[in-house]
């Protein structure tokens, strides 16, 4: 009887974790297909660190990914994640990448570009992250 309820449970568990997979790639075929605009695309250096003025954090827009690099203390040098993402007029939609094992962990933020296109400013906390176009690291 154990046995049985054992493949009943692993079995259930196969099925939860094919659904999660399934959710988080039909999210990641949603993201591929939406909008990004060519003036967020490029790199962006962070203008109002205060805590690491000296080593700023950076964003690269690429066509379906969005990197973000940190610099370590611990390490000397910049980590890197990433997200998908696409935007509308006023927010930056964002999407983890999908796990076999977990669910979808969307966000999205306001952000606002100035006339000329080259200071990005985002409002994820106050007051907001403020970046300006960049060559890289």
């Amino acid at each position: 009887m154990k046995n049985f309820v054992f493949k009943i449970l692993a079995v259930c568990f196969v099925f939860v974790v094919f659904a999660c997979n399934v959710e988080g790639e039909e999210r990641l075929d949603y993201y591929k297909n939406q909008h990004r605009s060519p003036e967020l695309m490029g790199w962006w250096k962070q203008i109002n660190d205060v805590n690491n003025p000296n080593n700023p954090p950076y964003l690269n827009f690429t066509n379906f990914k969005l990197f973000f690099y940190y610099y370590s203390v611990h390490t000397n040098k910049y980590n890197e994640t990433f997200n998908y993402w696409y935007n509308d007029a006023d927010k930056i939609f964002m999407l983890d990448a999908p796990s076999p094992t977990g669910g979808v962990n969307e966000d999205s933020f306001k952000y606002f570009l100035n006339d000329s296109k080259d200071t990005l400013t985002y409002y994820l906390v106050n007051p907001p992250y403020i970046y300006v176009k960049s060559q890289g690291l």
